[in-house]
């Protein structure tokens, strides 16, 4: 099972995107956000990702799921979405749960 981890700054710590692509060896390339790139609890949050170019490519890839995901021990603290097919579709927007914890600025 391979899946794509990258970072978002808000809630109570470090929190991670997971998604999850079924019985593949490539990856996905996630092209936002990217570093410095924060999100906030109750505001959209958009992710984009493109092929990175080893097999098997995206279109051999289909449905993920995605979730916002925290600590070393990766527990799920918002489902985002399930079955996204990756093959069709290059983006998500959701809003992020402002009750996931307190704003990591502060």
């Amino acid at each position: 099972m391979l899946s794509s981890f990258f970072s978002l700054r808000f809630a109570t710590a470090t929190v991670q995107i997971l998604g999850l692509f079924h019985l593949v060896s490539g990856s996905v390339f996630i092209t936002h956000p990217f570093g410095g790139i924060t999100c906030e609890g109750g505001q959209n949050c958009t992710v984009t990702w493109a092929d990175d170019g080893q097999a098997p490519l995206l279109n051999a890839i289909g449905p993920c799921d995605f979730g916002l995901y925290e600590g070393s021990e990766n527990t799920l603290i918002q489902e985002i979405a399930l079955g996204l097919d990756v093959s069709e579709v290059r983006a998500l927007t959701f809003t992020v749960d402002s009750k996931t914890g307190p704003n990591s600025n502060s």
